[in-house]
């Protein structure tokens, strides 16, 4: 064996060596009861029991937190979470989740997984009527220079009265 297989073979031993095994990050029930001032082991006992686990991942422990995820789980990787630091990155995962879809976030207060919830996890927007409702905003771009052409063009263009087209003789 030459040097170079036998460097080979000793980096290979040693990631073998210092890898984890897979296995599911069980502080982030828990990091979402709290950052969302839930009462202690809601997630467990209200939303996905009877460890929690299930709001973010399909496999039972401790086959998470590999894939497949839960629309809820793809949601807080998208958003910014990350495994094993759950303390730092659940809080402005959820919201993240609470400004998009706020009924997933509902669910979860009200103890329901909003998994099994067929209108929480769509980023379909959410009516606002009222005091409530926000204004998009003036026009920017070529749609306020369109808006504007139009208002010069109405006001430029001569008016004719309608008698004043049918009185040709």
């Amino acid at each position: 064996m030459n040097a170079r297989n036998l460097l080979a073979a000793f980096v290979l031993a040693g990631v073998v060596a210092l890898a984890r095994t897979a296995r599911a990050t069980p502080d982030f029930p828990a990091a979402v009861d709290q950052d969302l001032v839930l009462g202690s082991g809601w997630v467990e006992t209200k939303v996905a029991p009877p460890d929690g686990c299930h709001l973010c991942h399909v496999n039972d422990p401790p086959a998470a937190p590999g894939p497949p995820m839960t629309a809820f789980g793809t949601l807080m990787l998208n958003d910014g979470a990350t495994p094993y630091m759950a303390a730092s990155t659940a809080g402005p995962a959820l919201m993240a989740i609470q400004a998009s879809n706020p009924r997933a976030i509902a669910d979860i207060e009200k103890g329901t997984d909003p998994n099994t919830d067929p209108t929480a996890l769509t980023n379909d927007p959410v009516p606002e009527y009222g005091c409530t409702s926000v204004s998009p905003g003036p026009p920017t771009g070529a749609s306020g220079i369109l808006l504007f052409g139009a208002f010069v063009l109405a006001f430029r263009l001569p008016h004719r009265s309608r008698a004043a087209r049918f009185d040709r003789r």
